[in-house]
């Protein structure tokens, strides 16, 4: 292969590579959007649903797959001055994100909820906001849908 061949084939390259990055996107747009179509039609009152997808803060917004999400209730006490949110192994939702890190928590109880990431028994991270000290609080509506977009979470897990 000549010099010249070897410029005007790396230069198709480099046309050609974007484009099949961009390729990629809207079929991840179209799962998302099948799975908040999917939600919709099927959440029921008094029950509400969420959707979302998780990827790492940490790994340049890798798409974490095969990843356990679990739901805390939020119990307030009576004038919701405080709170404390308690993990239920047995009861609490909790579902594993797909190949893409998308996750669909269908039919869930319509409350405030934390969500956390990872085995808690093992290693998990506890989604916070900006100032690293809250955490975050999703609340689930009755007969509705929370999209909660890309949920970036610390990764890998620290062993707590």
């Amino acid at each position: 292969m000549t010099k010249i061949n070897r410029i005007i084939f790396l230069c198709l390259l480099l046309l050609i590579l974007p484009a099949c990055s961009q390729l990629a996107a809207p079929a991840q747009t179209a799962n998302y959007q099948n799975r908040l179509a999917q939600a919709t039609k099927t959440v029921t009152v008094p029950n509400g649903s969420m959707v979302g997808r998780l990827v790492s803060n940490t790994l340049g917004g890798k798409p974490l797959d095969n990843t356990v999400i679990r739901l805390a209730e939020i119990y307030y006490n009576q004038d919701k001055s405080a709170s404390n949110w308690v993990l239920n192994s047995a009861s609490s939702p909790g579902v594993y994100t797909d190949a893409d890190g998308y996750f669909t928590f269908n039919n869930i109880v319509a409350r405030d909820y934390v969500m956390i990431i990872g085995d808690y028994d093992d290693q998990y991270y506890v989604m916070v906001q900006a100032d690293g000290k809250h955490a975050i609080i999703y609340t689930v509506e009755s007969g509705k849908v929370l999209d909660v977009q890309t949920v970036k979470a610390e990764f890998p897990l620290v062993k707590k």
